[in-house]
């Protein structure tokens, strides 16, 4: 590969495209067709914006806009060209081409790169004479956003053209060459890529690439379906190939014709064969097709039982309906027991082979002498009412007997019967496996008897549910502060506690004094203390906040979480133990109860000689010592005071 890449790339000039790495093309004689018309761009001057396939002179490729080509399936690359004759029962190569021309300057901002990127190919299903397959390369950001190019199909004689499934190939120098394109090419069309096939493509030839897919030509082939329907009539019930009727009931019967081929099919034949004990009601035969959009009633149309009728041409994908009405054999013409009538309708193109299609009417005439008692437990279903609660309930064929009752019989895992009943409703808490029974009970000729069947059996599971998750705050409690052996006035100790189950965590405590205060603390703090400053009725309260199956709920809170407290007032200050301040008692005057006799003080001190200076010194003393008892007495009085 890499050898013939450099050949290509020395190939003379004259050589107007070339496949991308792989084919060198000789431009064709005829006017190339390509568009929509837009602005072209070089290899030395690329686009400064996403757009495809615009640049003229690439070395690789030559201009970019031709970029569809094809050659039959094993020619050699050269032989790719605008143009193909093309011949039954061969396959042919078309090549794709596609270039971002964005620069590659734009890729790092992401302007250049082309996202949505995708190619999508539109190939004529038939070829007579020369026929246009057109390619689209298409960007949600492209200007513009698609551009095509096409290539032509040519056949002297009518030709089917089809894609080959799983074709279709990208090939670049990224991750996804050489990677399988969905079949949606040819339809609303397929990713391209670079290291995925994702729609991103950077700007640049290094990006490029180019898709190769085939397509096969055969000849035309005639072909048509027959397709035959019955259903009960006038009750608007579905169509359907096989029908239970009563003896002597009316049904509707209808023919579905389609012309499914490429060719037109003429004078088709129509016919229906009834079996004996089927009868066509006369004058009930009605077709409706392109001609009798609305439905007609067919001329001779009770001929369609006989001979059959003729219903006209039909081009390719047009089709017919052909109703009509027969009347099942009454009870007193047909033998006891089932019986199924099979109708076979046909339909045969001029100069093609017929075709058929059958429905099936079946009925029963019931005999006296041949009636027997039939009892079957035909099926039970299973009704799961709550992860531990079930609902049974048994279905049942009875004819010719009397029902009575179902019993159900529940058995474990090891298939041990743990309980009965009659009502069809248990509830197991016990996690496990079991199995349901239903024992059908009638009555056949006074005598009582049971059946059941595999149908009637049916497993079920307890399983364990997960524990859905519990939280609450539980109580708050309060109590004083223990403050030298004696309860605080002001002070209180709350403690909290919450409660949970699952996957719960407490986060967080936010209390509220009542006062105006409040404090959040953590999971673990549950006791907290908190001083009033004011004297008063108050009562706290707390809130939680969990995180419950990791998320957080807040504020749960409740009664138990609340608490009343009262705060007594500061006591009056006393002058004495038991006396307040302000109180008469505290302003008694010498010699007055509870005072003190206050010395007197001489009015003047004798002035002698030694012994008088001697009896003065120490009488002076004794004074001295009486008004410094005295002022002490004062002041320690004043102290209390100033304390209270």
């Amino acid at each position: 590969m890499k050898k013939l890449l450099e050949k290509l790339r020395r190939a003379p000039k004259q050589v107007a495209l070339t496949a991308l790495a792989v084919a060198a093309i000789v431009t064709p004689a005829i006017a190339m067709a390509w568009g929509p018309d837009r602005a072209t761009f070089t290899i030395a001057n690329p686009a400064p914006y996403v757009t495809f396939n615009s640049i003229t002179d690439n070395p690789a490729h030559g201009d970019e806009r031709n970029f569809m080509q094809v050659k039959p399936t094993g020619a050699p690359n050269s032989a790719y060209s605008e143009k193909v004759n093309v011949e039954a029962g061969k396959e042919y190569d078309v090549f794709v081409y596609y270039h971002n021309n964005a620069k590659t300057s734009l890729n790092a901002s992401g302007v250049g790169i082309a996202q949505g990127a995708k190619v999508r190919a539109q190939i004529p299903a038939v070829v007579e004479g020369d026929k246009k397959a057109v390619s689209y390369i298409e960007a949600d950001n492209a200007n513009p956003k698609s551009v095509w190019d096409d290539v032509t199909f040519a056949s002297a004689t009518k030709l089917n053209l089809d894609y080959v499934p799983g074709s279709a190939t990208i090939h670049s120098k990224g991750k996804v060459n050489g990677k399988t394109l969905p079949d949606s090419i040819v339809a609303g069309g397929a990713a391209l890529g670079y290291d995925d096939l994702n729609g991103v493509l950077p700007g640049c030839e290094q990006f490029s690439g180019y898709v190769v897919f085939r397509v096969k030509a055969t000849a035309e082939k005639p072909d048509f379906t027959i397709k035959k329907e019955v259903r009960e009539a006038d009750k608007n019930a579905t169509w359907a190939e096989n029908v239970k009727v009563a003896p002597g009931t009316k049904v509707n019967y209808r023919l579905t014709f389609t012309n499914t081929g490429k060719t037109d099919l003429k004078n088709v034949q129509l016919k229906d064969q009834l079996p004996a004990g089927m009868s066509i009601v006369s004058g009930s035969v009605k077709i409706m097709n392109a001609s009798h959009p609305n439905g007609a009633p067919i001329t001779n149309g009770d001929q369609l039982v006989a001979n059959g009728v003729n219903i006209g041409s039909y081009t390719p994908g047009s089709n017919a309906l052909v109703v009509f009405d027969a009347t099942v054999a009454a009870e007193k013409d047909l033998p006891c027991g089932k019986k199924t009538f099979r109708n076979v309708a046909s339909a045969k193109p001029e100069g093609q082979n017929p075709k058929e299609d059958d429905a099936n009417v079946e009925t029963e005439k019931k005999c006296e002498e041949t009636k027997q008692p039939i009892y079957k437990c035909t099926g039970l279903n299973v009704e799961t009412i709550s992860p531990t609660q079930f609902k049974f309930t048994g279905e049942k064929q009875v004819e010719n007997a009397e029902f009575v009752k179902f019993i159900y019989v529940i058995r474990d895992e090891a298939g041990k019967e743990i309980a009965r009943n009659e009502q069809g409703g248990f509830t197991i808490d016990k996690v496990g496996k079991y199995t349901a029974e239903a024992i059908l009970v009638v009555k056949v000729d006074g005598q009582e008897k049971q059946a059941t069947a595999a149908e009637c059996k049916k497993p079920f599971e307890v399983k364990e549910q997960p524990k859905q998750p519990v939280y609450r705050c539980d109580s708050l409690t309060v109590k004083p502060v223990r403050i030298d052996g004696k309860d605080s006035r002001d002070q209180f100790e709350f403690t909290v506690q919450p409660y949970s189950e699952g996957n719960v965590k407490v986060k967080e405590y936010s209390f509220d004094y009542d006062d105006g205060q409040t404090q959040i603390v953590g999971a673990d703090q549950k006791t907290v203390k908190h001083t009033y400053q004011k004297a008063g009725d108050y009562t706290a309260k707390v809130a939680i906040t969990f995180e419950v199956d990791s998320k957080t709920v807040p504020g749960v809170t409740g009664d138990k979480c609340k608490v009343s407290l009262n705060v007594k007032p500061v006591p009056p200050a006393e002058c004495k133990p038991g006396i307040p301040m302000n109180d008469a008692r505290c302003e008694e005057k010498p010699g007055q109860p509870g005072q003190p006799e206050q010395p007197k003080t001489p009015e003047s001190l004798p002035s002698t000689g030694p012994e008088a200076i001697l009896g003065s010194l120490f009488g002076s003393s004794a004074l001295g010592l009486g008004v410094h008892t005295w002022l002490n007495s004062r002041r320690a009085l004043r102290s209390v005071v100033n304390k209270k």
